[in-house]
Order: C-alpha cells, then structure tokens, then sequence
C-alpha cells in the first residue's frame, strides 16, 4: 500500500512539474556550446545559411555581430549553477516536497511544507532582484560617466567652431595678398596704380594698401584663433565633478558654467603677442637688417610673407587643437561604448531575473492550492507543491544567471573609467595613426600564410568545415578576408592565450555554395567601374544642384542668383581686364569667408546640441541610478513576506495540533521573526520611497506623496492590538499578530512596487525625450558635418581663382558663381543645424512633456540609406520544436541521461586550467571585447573604388612633386592649389565618414525611443500589478484568521453574545475573501491591457500609439484616463460581468458545501480558495508582465549593441578632423614653402598622400562600425531577450527558459590547450546540432 502510495505520488509530481513548465515555459531547443580548442576537433556544419548568398560585408558584419551575442549568450551558459547553496534549495525543496508524501506528515503539516518551499523562491527572487539593481547602479554609472565627459567636450566644442573660419579666413587672405602681388607684378597693371601718399611705386598704390589691409586681417586672424585654440585645449584638460559621486541622492544636477574653466586673461595676452611677433619674424629670414624703407618698397611681398606665416601658423594651432579634440572625442567613445556595453550585460540579467516574479507568484499560488486541498485530499495536496520546487529551482538558477551577468555590467563599468584615463591602447590620435601605418604595413606585405589559406579555402566542397586553431588577430582577419572573398561564411571561436602571451582564437569556415556571387561581383571590368563611379558622381551633383535649387526656390533668391551668375560671368567685360583681375579673386575669396562662416555657426549650434542633449543624459543617468538603489532597497520585500508567513503557518500548526507545551511555546517564538521581517519591510518601504522621491526629481517629475499611516510608522501597534482584544488562546493569539505582521509587509510591498513603477514610468517617458533630444542632436550633426568640405570647396575655389586669372578670365569668371553655390548649400545645411539646435533648446527643457515635434520619419531615411542587410536573411524555418516532440518519452529519457552523465563530472577532479580560469563574467567581457576588435579589424582595404581614388590621389602628387621641375615661373600658384585639392579628399572622407557615425547614431537613438515607450506601457501595467500584490498578501495572510473560529473562544459558552461574534467574524472573512477575489479581475483585466500594447515592432514615434501610456502616479492619484478607468473595466465586454462571479464562485460554493460540515469548517476551505483565486491572478498577471519584460529586454539589448557599435565608429571617425586639419596645416606649410623653396614644398604633397591614405582607412572602418551597428538590430530581432536562440514573434508565445533536465546537460567548459600558431583541420561527416546552432545562430534551419 505504501509503494503504491508512493507510485501515485511520483506521478503527480512529475505531472505537476511538466504541467507548470508547459504553463509558461518552451521546451528545450538545442543551444550552442562555447567550444575550446578540444571540443572544436568534433565541430562539423553542413546547413546552409540563409545569408550565405548575401555581400561579402554583409557576411563579415552579421557573423561578427553574431559572435558577440553568443559570448555573451556564453555567459550564461558558464555561469556556475551548481554551487552549495542551489544544491541545499533544490534537494531540500525536493526533500521536503517527497516527505509530504509519506505517512509520517499530517494534512495539517503540508501548509507549513508549502510556506517553507515559498520561502526559498521568495529567497531566489530577492537575490535577483537585489542582482538587477545592481547591474542597473553599474550601467547607470558609466553611461553618467560619459554623459558628463559629454559635457564637457560640448563645452570645449564651442571655441572649437571659430578655429575652421579662422583657418580658412587667414588662407584666403594669404591667397588674396599673393593676387595681389601677381596683379601688381604685371607691367600693364602699373597704369592702374592710384597713388594716395607720398611713398615710391608700387607702395602707394590701391592694390598694395589693400595687401596691407588683408595682410593685418591675417595677423589678427591668426591671434584670435590662437586664442581659441588655447580655450579648446584648457576646456578639454580638467576632470569635471561628476555628481553621482556625491552620497546626496536629493542634489539636483546644476549646468556647469564656463567661467570655472577659462584661462586667466594674462595667459591670453601674452599668447596674442607671441601670435603677433611670429607672424613677422620670417622677414628675417629673407633680409639680415630689414629697414623701413626696403620694407616699404617691396610691400607686397612683404604682406605675402606675414600672411602666409600667420596662415601656417594658424593651421598648426588648429592641428594642435583638433588633436587634443580628438584624444578626448576618442576616449570618451571608448568610455560611450563600454556603458553600452555594461547596458547589452544589464539587458541579459533583466531578461533572466524577469522569470523571479512569476515564479513567486507560482509558488504562491501552490501554497494555496495545497492549503485548499489538505481540507480534501492528502494526496492533491501533496502532489500542489512540485510547481513550488521547480519555481524554486527556476528562480535558483536564473537569480545566479542574473548575479553573473550583473558582474559582467559592472566590469564594464570599471572598463569605461579605464578607457576614461586613456589606459585603453590606441586612444590617442597618435597611437591610433601609428597602429594604422602598421596595419598597412601588414596588408601590403606579401606572406606565405594568406596564399597557403586561400589554397586550404579553395579545397572546400560543397558543405564543408574547416577549421584554423590558434589563431592571432591578424591571422584570424586574413582568414575572415579570404573567407569572404571566395564567397564562404567564417566565424571565430572560443578564447586562449598563445605560448607567447597573446590571445589565440580558432576560426571556422563554411563552404556553403559552389559559387560565391559576391566574388563576381567584386571582379569586374575597370572601364564599367570608372563608368559606374563617374555616374555616382554626377547623381551627387545633381543631388546638390536640386538641393540649391530648393534653397533658392524657398527663399526667394532666384533672381539674385541670377544676376550674380549673369555679373560674374559678364565681369570681363563689364570691369575690363584689369577690374576683373583684381575683382574677380576678391570676390571668390569674400564668397569662401562666408562659406567658412557658415561651418563656424554650424559647428556652434552642434556644440549647444549636444550640451542639452548630454545635460538630458546625465539627469537619465542619475535617476538609473536611484532606481537601481531603489531596487537594491525593495528586494528584501519577498524574503519578508515568506519569513511572515512561514512563522504564521507555523504558530497556525502549533495552534490546530495538541502539542506540549514546549513545542507551542517554541511555535509562539515565531512571533519574533516575523516582528523582524516587519522592521525590516518599513524600514526598507521608507528608503524605497526616498530613492524613488529622488529619481523622479532628477527627471523633472513630480513626487506621488505618499500618505502617512500609523501602521507604517509603528508597525506593533495593529497587531498587538488584534491580539489582545481577541479572546482566543496564546498560540491564537500569535498566529493573529503573524498574520498582521504578513499582511503588514504585503502592503508595504505592494505601495513600494507601486513607487518602482511610477519611477520606471517616469524614467521611460524621460528617456523618450532624452531619445528624441539624441535624435535632434544627431540631425545638428549630420548636416554640420558636411560642412567641411564645402569650406574646403570654397578656399580651394579662391585659390583656382588666384591662379587662373592670368591665364582665362573667362574661365576665372565662373569661380564665383562657384562659390556662390557652394555658399548656398552651406547656408543651408548651417540652417538645418540651427533649426534642429534650436528645436532642441526650447521643446526639451522639461523631461516629462513629450512634444509634438518628432524627427523620426526624417532621421529613419538617414540611416536606412546606409547598407541595409537583406531581408532573405532571414530564416525560412521557425528553428522551433514541436510541444509533442520535446514531452516524448525518448526525447525526456535521452535529455534525463544527459543530465546524469554531466551530473556526474560535479565530483570529478579539474585541471589546474580549469580551477584557475578566470570567472565567466571576466570571460563575457574579454570576449565581447575581442569580438569587437575582430569588428573593426574586417574591414576591407582592398575595394576597386579605394583604388581609383587612390590613382587620382597619386596622379596629383607626382604632378605637385615634378612641378618645380618642369614649370619653376608657376609654382607660386600651382603648389597652393594642389595642396588645397588634395585637402579636398580628405575633407570629403571626413564628411563622408562621420555623417554614417551620425546616421548610426540615429538609429540607436530610434531603438532607444522604441524602448522607453515599452518600458513605459510595462509601468502602466505595474501600477496596477501592485493593487493584486496587496490582495494576494493580505489574503494570504488573513485566511488563516479562519482557523481561530473553530475552536469555540474563551467564555463562549457563557457569553451567547460572544458566540454570535465568532459567527459573525467567520462570516466576514468569507465575505471580504469573496469581495477580493472578485475584484482582483479588474486589475488583472488592465494588466492585461496594457501588456498587450507591448509590441516587438513598438514604433520610436509616439504619435501612431493609442491609447498612450498611463502618467505616472495616475493609478493612486486619480482620475484614470478613460478605457482605463474601473468602469471601463468593468464593461469592456460581455465577459467581464461573468468573470468576477466565476472568481468568486469557487469561494460561494465552499461556503455552503458539504452542508454536513459546520460553518466555521466551510468558511476555512472558502477562505483558502478564495485566496487561491486571488494568487492565480497574480500569477497570471505576472506571467503577462514576464513576457512583456523578456520583449523590452531583447529590444534593450538591440539599443545597447547598436549603440556600442555605433560609439565605435564614432571613436574611428574622431581621427579624421585631426587629417583634415593636418592636410590644411601642410597646405599652409606649402604656401609658406614655395616662396622659400618650391622644390622642398613640393614634396609635402607626398606627406598630404600619406594623410589620405591614413584618412580614407579611417573613414572606411567607420563606415564598416556604422553599418554594423543598423544592421545589429536585424540580427538581434529574431533572438528577442535571449542570444542563440529561436525567434519569438509575439507576446502570447511561452517565454525562453532553460528546461530542468537540460540545465546540467550542458556541456562543462574545458581549458583550452596551447595548440601551435596555425593548424588546419578538416571536418566531414554528420552534423552537431549544438555547434551548428552556436556557429549559425538564427540564420539556419534548425
């Protein structure tokens, strides 16, 4: 009999078990593996992925991106699950859950067994709540980090927009002074002299008192620059306060004044008179005693000398100021990335600790199930509590997922205040320039080791591996370059560290087709690539014309422009030859000053951009943190609520069970804890209340007051009154201030998860403001930054102007009508900047009013005009196993084994590798790091178009370096101007890469909008979520209250009065349990609600959402917006008036039934199920609000990757003003040069090549890191929350956990051998399905 009660029991327990995984979680997939260099000898792949057909780019970029998901996917996979203390809750939650089953526990005892395995998944969720607030405090951190370091460079930006107009104002002057000189050099100019003192020849003409008057406004030009530059440098220099070191949580962040960091006014004195005097020191250099009088004669030369010395001088202190822009620009980017990074790490740990609160909610919901069905069956009840031991290893397993992954965030935490001290390698311009000449160095070098892959690559067939072990970055990039080129799919592998020190990762290939389109696609003919190229250029230009046109049309200026055409083309004519001459230049050059203007007001209304929108961040961050301190408080909460009501089920046991006297006083005692527990939850109630007090001031939202009650502030009080004046026994007595003390905490819990949820509320709403600002911001910067290059366009039009107006006037003529062009484009592009600076400055002052004004449609052209990934990417099949193909036997057997086998290496002996290998957060982070690296280190340098323009590039330098040779007269001229072309280049790159840095930017901006109105809609759904934690508390806890009635009180066989009240009170708490689980469905119906406008394609506009999310504070406050409100509710359609019957109806019928039994028996049974129905509704609303989390985690993780991507092409492109600016100073070098020796600057064209070269690099990884970083979010939206595995498609679909037998069947990381520096091995035969899965990820079948 008692093996067949044991027989039946088991059964039920594995029912229940598969019954609460099948509730809300899938069945196992197979995952990946994180594959070491022993496990890598059985890797075989033979599906073809869906991409393979795709662009070598797109290739390269996915699998990269891939590989970065699953390291960190790895991360959980690695994570030490089985430790002592998931070993003593799972074995003794199971213990006590199979000692229910025997004879030797009373019915009466299984509530109590049922408490105590609540108690270990009330313990799991605190750890993983107190783990998500830490990992919030972590990403919050860094992110204020570099929201601050913004800051500062925005305020450094400002003095940093006058030093272009300075640099091109000077050179147009100094271009202008030598037209001047040629104009005045020429004999048949000399009748045109008009004399106006006293002076000989040629120092009292018109043309030399002009030269006179340019050659000062070059002086002063090249001071005030200076200055500025000196301004940039000091900004840039000081650590400012960062405010979330400060220990006040109530400080209010004040914007920052500039005065506290301006240099004193004597250091800029004296910097402008050493500008002045090096301005003519070179005269020296052409006379030994230069007099008044020789100075005088020869005036223009003199005026070409000082102002090509004051424009050299004036390139070089933008070079100096540009370079230490960007060493800060670049480190900072660093710092962006690594708080993205920590952010995609707090993304993984919220995804794993979303399960913690449903399965709480579970064990919960057990308990009171048992409760019900101890009044009926042993059995039942017995068999209730398997769903509270597998809550409790679920929220074991994903509260240490959670814990590692929170390490992880704070690694990269500590990460972004390393990069922040510049200790991460190549940071500075000048390590980074080097690190790139190395680079190149290594790309044209000849090896045998890429001709020996190639060979080995070409060997493939059809399906084949293989597989190179121990590979350094430079190999691995060769591998991954040839890879693509013939048309295969690579990915690297795994993470050791060589015999020389270094890391060494394996690479596998995959042959997936026969041919590789994209290779003949690369291998066309030249003259058909010229031709394509020559066509790109004329629709640029016909671009640009229609965009002037536009201009024009709107602002009226046609006629204008007409007739500045018509008069510039007619100047010979109309002013003669020698009008035009001296015009024609000047005109050009007044065009290209206010051309640069434009760039200085451009860059001026970017710099106030991005202060705002780094003010905005800041204020974000600050209040991230406070929520994750107010999380660190509010996670004591569900360990309380289970020490209340264990104790209270105890003192309940005590008081039904005859005892001696010892064992109940010992059972009072429990009093004491749950006294404790009390102490604890209003002490911790009150800090959640301040931190979240803080946090919604620090996002410009209003506090919800908070109503003082005297339970909150003297919690003894209620139930040492309810136990005194009830007159019932000691154990009784107990039981009531137990179960006040629950009911207590439940309370308290539920007002401060209704606190949480008006902060995370405000927050959303705020970070969709603080998106939007981003937004305006990257729109500021995306126009500003063409501006370079038409400021180039326009100083390189003055100098072609100069030169050619002793050649063609006709030609000359055109010049201005150039430049004139060239301005209206600036202009236009400045207004854009000014427009969108402005938008900024007066809609986003206050973080909670969210404006009309949204830029998105606008700002989605700019990045989806960058290379969008294929949409036959994506996989055909669903990669999902079918319900009935995971509950099969075999199937359950099979993982059963594979578990106990792997079970089994727990006691078995480690290598010293293996005992010694860092931990698996240090791990996630070098290896995303390096995955990273391997990002940047795949880009192409060999592209057919990268070769044309390099053969213009080179074409013009040979010519710049033979020029003195063969025409010495024109030199003068022709140097300058092809210095200036050349600056062309690399102006045009500049633009080219940093406008895809902004386009990038946008789209993380987009997600980052898209995510805040996700987690505002969870906030909506929260605040009614706390109204069914107060419910399912105080149910809980006063059910138990029915058992003090059916034991007659004390005197109420004297007092009939005293009888009636016991009646009366059991009748009342059937009643109230009634009401409650009757009313719990209208909080249930609006969580619902509002978690099923939750989205995984959740627009960034807010305009295209209704109803909008609920204002925080709204639910407590009042009044409710209408489809919200009770009412509404209440009749949303024909069913909501029988739901809240068929809620109570199983409380009405065990209140009436069996009819033998007595009433206070019946109102026991009718309070636990009615309790029961109030724990199911949480329960069900939990598991919505689950599934809504793991959705905003996964596009959280598509934010937090797209931007670290993004960050890292911004920090690639921040090396590309310094080019420029450097270009500019060797094209001043050059036009100082050539008046000293044309044949040494001739040669400097060779130093502006090397620039370009440098630059064109540069801007290609940029491009590279940008369209990785919109081509993220395509590969992560079929992951959802979770990297590796299968896609999700909505919200009603079961969630992503890892099943109970398949925790242990993974497999164990083994240290990885030292293997040699390249091996090759060859793989053929059947498929791992696991590796498959870790090396396709989503994109193969399954």
């Amino acid at each position: 009999m008692q093996r067949r009660r044991f027989r039946t029991c088991f059964v039920a327990g594995v029912a229940g078990l598969l019954c609460f995984q099948q509730t809300f979680v899938p069945l196992p997939f197979g995952k990946g593996e994180r594959t070491g260099s022993k496990q890598a000898e059985n890797k075989e792949l033979s599906a073809l992925p869906a991409w393979s057909d795709a662009s070598q780019d797109s290739r390269r970029l996915r699998s990269a991106i891939e590989s970065i998901l699953r390291e960190q996917q790895a991360l959980r996979e690695e994570a030490p699950l089985v430790t002592g203390g998931t070993i003593f809750s799972v074995l003794s939650a199971a213990a006590l859950a199979t000692l229910a089953h025997t004879a030797w526990v009373g019915t009466a005892a299984l509530p109590v067994i049922a408490s105590a395995i609540f108690s270990y998944t009330s313990v799991a969720e605190s750890s993983g709540t107190k783990s998500l607030g830490l990992g919030r405090c972590s990403f919050s951190q860094a992110l204020a980090d570099a929201a601050e370091q913004e800051r500062k460079l925005a305020v450094a930006e400002v003095p940093k927009a006058l030093l272009p107009f300075g640099a091109g104002c000077t050179a147009i002057f100094a271009a202008v002074c030598v037209t001047l000189k040629i104009f005045e050099e020429d004999p048949a100019n000399l009748g045109s002299a008009l004399p106006t003192l006293g002076w000989p020849s040629r120092a009292d003409s018109f043309p030399a008192m002009l030269g006179w008057l340019f050659c000062f406004g070059s002086v002063v030009g090249a001071a005030a620059t200076n200055d500025q530059a000196l301004l940039v440098i000091s900004k840039l220099r000081p650590q400012l306060r960062n405010p979330l070191q400060d220990e006040d949580e109530n400080e209010v962040i004040r914007e920052m004044e500039d005065g506290e960091i301006e240099v004193g006014l004597r250091a800029r004195v004296l910097l402008a008179f050493l500008s002045i005097v090096l301005c003519f020191v070179p005269l020296f250099l052409f006379e030994q005693n230069p007099s008044t009088q020789s100075l005088m004669t020869a005036a223009d030369e003199v005026a070409v000398i000082v102002s090509a010395s004051a424009a050299a001088q004036t390139a070089f202190s933008f070079l100096l100021a540009e370079k230490s822009f960007a060493d800060a620009e670049r480190r900072i980017a660093a710092q962006s990335r690594q708080a993205a990074l920590s952010e995609l790490f707090f993304a993984q740990a919220q995804a794993d600790a979303a399960v913690l609160a449903p399965n709480s909610a579970m064990s919960a919901t057990s308990l009171g199930l048992a409760s019900v069905a101890a009044e009926f069956s042993k059995t039942l009840s017995s068999g209730a509590l398997w769903p509270a031991v597998a809550s409790t290893f679920y929220s074991t397993v994903s509260a240490l997922t959670s814990r590692a992954e929170a390490d992880a965030a704070y690694l990269e935490n500590e990460a972004s205040k390393r990069a922040l001290e510049g200790m991460e390698a190549n940071v500075d311009t000048v390590s980074a320039a080097i690190s790139e000449f190395q680079q190149l160095q290594r790309d044209l070098s000849a090896d045998d080791l890429s001709e020996n892959i190639r060979i080995a690559l070409k060997g493939l067939s059809v399906g084949e591996t293989r597989e190179f072990r121990g590979l350094s970055r430079d190999q691995r990039r060769k591998v991954h370059l040839l890879a693509a080129e013939l048309g295969m799919v690579s990915q690297s592998f795994g993470s050791s560290f060589g015999p020389s020190g270094r890391v060494t990762r394996n690479v596998l290939v995959l042959c997936p087709s026969a041919g590789s389109p994209s290779l003949h696609q690369e291998k066309q003919d030249p003259f058909e690539a010229a031709q394509q190229d020559l066509q790109r250029f004329l629709q640029t230009l016909t671009d640009e014309g229609k965009a002037i046109q536009k201009t024009l049309v709107q602002g009226g200026w046609v006629p204008v422009a007409g007739m500045f055409v018509l008069g510039s083309a007619a100047s010979p004519v109309l002013l003669g030859r020698v009008g035009a001459e001296l015009l024609l230049p000047l005109a050009t050059g007044t065009v290209g000053l206010a051309t640069a203007w434009q760039e200085t007001a451009g860059k001026g209304a970017v710099a106030v951009a991005k202060r705002q929108t780094a003010f905005l961040l800041t204020k974000e961050a600050q209040a991230e943190t406070l929520l994750g301190r107010a999380q660190l408080a509010y996670a004591a909460f569900p360990t309380d609520v289970a020490i209340a009501t264990l104790a209270t089920t105890a003192t309940v046991l005590s008081a039904e069970m005859n005892l001696s006297a010892w064992w109940k006083f010992l059972a009072m005692l429990a009093v004491i804890p749950a006294y404790m527990a009390c102490l604890v939850a209003m002490h911790r109630r009150r800090k959640v209340e301040r931190y979240v007090a803080a946090s919604m001031r620090c996002v410009d939202a209003k506090p919800i007051r908070v109503r003082a009650r005297t339970w909150k502030q003297r919690c003894w009080i209620l139930p040492l009154l309810l136990s005194a004046i009830f007159p019932c026994d000691l154990c009784s007595r107990a039981t009531i201030a137990c179960a006040t003390f629950a009911a207590e905490i439940a309370l308290g819990m539920a007002e401060s998860s209704q606190q949480l949820a008006n902060a995370t509320g405000s927050l959303a709403r705020a970070g969709c403001v603080v998106a939007t600002a981003d937004a305006w911001s990257q729109l500021a910067q995306f126009s500003a930054r063409a501006l370079p290059a038409r400021t180039s366009l326009a100083v390189v039009s003055t100098l072609m102007a100069t030169a050619l107006v002793e050649y063609s006037l006709p030609v000359c003529a055109l010049f201005p009508a150039f430049g004139a062009a060239v301005f209206v484009r600036s202009l236009q592009l400045n207004r854009q900047s000014q427009q969108a600076s402005a938008k900024l400055e007066e809609e986003f002052m206050d973080m909670q009013v969210l404006r009309k004004v949204e830029p998105w449609a606008r700002l989605r052209s700019m990045s989806d005009s960058s290379n969008r990934p294929e949409r036959s990417l994506r996989p055909k099949g669903t990669g999902r196993i079918s319900v009935l193909e995971a509950l099969s036997p075999m199937n359950v057997a099979n993982r059963a084994l594979r578990g106990a086998v792997r079970l089994k290496k727990i006691w078995e002996d480690r290598s010293p590798a293996e005992a010694y290998k860092p931990a698996p957060a240090v791990q996630a982070v070098r290896s995303v790091q390096a995955n990273l690296n391997e990002i940047r280190s795949l880009t192409r340098y060999t592209r057919s178009s990268w070769f044309r323009t390099f053969s213009v590039v080179g074409l013009l330098t040979l010519a710049s370096v033979v020029q003195p040779w063969i025409l010495f007269s024109s030199s003068e001229v022709v140097l300058p101007v092809a210095g200036a072309v050349l600056t062309i280049f690399v102006a045009a790159s500049e633009s080219d890469a940093r406008r895809s840095a902004s386009a990038s930017k946008v789209k993380a901006a987009d997600l980052k909008s898209a995510t805040s109105t996700m987690e505002e809609f969870t906030a909506s759904a929260m605040q009614f979520r706390s109204f069914l934690l107060a419910a399912a508390g105080c149910t809980a806890a006063t059910c138990v209250l029915a058992l003090i009635s059916i034991k007659p009180w004390v005197f109420s066989s004297r007092l009939s009065w005293l009888q009636t009240m016991q009646h009366c009170w059991s009748f009342g708490l059937v009643v109230f349990h009634l009401v409650a689980a009757g009313a719990s469905m209208l909080p249930l119906q609006a969580v619902l609600l509002w978690t099923s406008k939750v989205k995984l394609d959740m627009p960034a506009s807010r305009s295209t959402i209704y109803p909008p999310p609920l204002r925080p504070g709204i639910v407590s406050e009042g009044p409710l917006p209408k489809g919200s409100r009770w009412c509404d509710l209440w009749c949303r359609n024909r069913w909501t008036f029988v739901q809240p019957f068929l809620a109570t109806l199983p409380g009405i019928l065990l209140a009436v039934l069996p009819p033998n039994r007595t009433f206070e028996d019946r109102a026991v049974a009718s309070t636990a199920v009615s309790s029961f129905v109030v724990a199911g509704m949480l329960f069900l609303a939990e598991r919505a609000l689950f599934h809504v989390e793991l959705l905003t985690a996964g596009r959280r993780m598509s934010f937090a990757l797209t931007d670290t991507l993004a960050n890292e092409a911004e920090q690639q492109s921040a090396l590309l003003p310094v080019a420029t600016a450097a270009t500019i100073a060797v094209s001043a070098a050059v036009t100082f040069g050539v008046e000293l020796n044309p044949f040494g600057a001739s040669a400097l064209a060779l130093v502006q090549a090397v620039t370009w070269i440098l630059a064109s690099r540069k801007a290609l990884q940029a491009r590279f890191g940008s369209d990785a970083a919109i081509q993220a979010s395509s590969v992560t939206e079929s992951r959802m929350a979770r990297p590796g595995r299968p896609l999700k498609e909505s919200p009603s679909q079961r969630g992503q956990w890892r099943s109970f037998v398949s925790v242990f069947s993974r497999s164990m990381s083994l240290a990885e051998n030292l293997v040699p520096p390249l091996q090759f091995n060859r793989h053929e035969g059947k498929v791992s399905a696991g590796v498959r899965r870790t090396f396709i990820g989503q994109w193969c079948g399954s």
